[in-house]
């Protein structure tokens, strides 16, 4: 039996520490002393590698498994991404290779132009709605009925009418006044009466186009007008029907 003074030791402990010492392990008789300053660096190490061996599955645990399919319908798994994979459909997979997400392909940019394009078309919609239902509130709030609409139209018609008779009436007195003016410029032998009717037919030819203008921008406005009267007309009484009907269902349900 070896004395109180040596020891003998076996080493033992985790597989790396073992194929690190194993093969050097040997029945040692050590002295007390030795024995002690061995014994605290082997048990430095020991907890340097049972630490590692604790956190080895959390790390393996928190890389992400990535499946995906080429263009030529290979599958690949992998726990990065590459670069030329990142355009593709990819999914990501758990511990036991289930999906538990999938990430999109990149967009093309007919795909991107297309979806501009739509987002365009709902957002022109979208104020085309808004603009037709504050023209609905605008009609239900300035008329009661159709009578009243109809009033207002026929009103504003005949207002430009009585413009248009009025500014016709103008306008063919400046062209007799200015067939007026082209005779006497035709009589005219001193040089400043000639003078001072040729600035007199200028002007009356500037006012004779004036009112021609205003002619056609009064038929236009009239023309417009009954556009609009035609459209508003018929959208009222789509309305009145609406508002009708809300009523009695409103009516109904209040009796049940």
């Amino acid at each position: 039996m070896p004395s109180t003074d040596c020891l003998i030791i076996w080493i033992y402990g985790s597989i790396s520490v073992k194929h690190c010492l194993i093969r050097y392990a040997t029945r040692i008789v050590l002295s007390g002393t030795i024995m002690k300053i061995i014994t605290r660096q082997l048990a430095h190490f020991n907890c340097f590698i049972i630490l590692s061996w604790l956190l080895w599955p959390v790390h393996v645990q928190a890389t992400a498994m990535y499946r995906w399919v080429d263009e030529e319908g290979r599958v690949y798994y992998s726990y990065t991404i590459p670069p030329e994979a990142t355009k593709l459909e990819r999914s990501q997979l758990n511990k036991n290779g289930l999906t538990v997400k999938t990430m999109s392909a990149a967009k093309t940019k007919e795909q991107i132009a297309e979806e501009k394009w739509l987002a365009e078309l709902k957002e022109k919609l979208r104020k085309i709605r808004e603009k037709q239902m504050n023209d609905d509130r605008r009609l239900l709030s300035t008329y009661s009925d159709v009578e009243q609409l109809d009033n207002s139209y026929l009103a504003r018609l005949k207002t430009l009418d009585d413009t248009q008779k009025q500014v016709e009436v103008l306008h063919d007195k400046l062209k007799d006044e200015l067939k007026d003016l082209q005779a006497q410029l035709s009589k005219a032998k001193e040089l400043d009466s000639i003078k001072r009717l040729k600035q007199f037919i200028l002007d009356k030819q500037a006012g004779i186009d004036e009112y021609a203008h205003a002619l056609n921008q009064n038929t236009s406005e009239k023309e417009k007008i009954k556009t609009e009267y035609k459209q508003q007309r018929s959208r009222f009484l789509e309305l009145l029907e609406q508002v009708a009907e809300q009523k009695k269902a409103e009516a109904a349900k209040s009796l049940d």
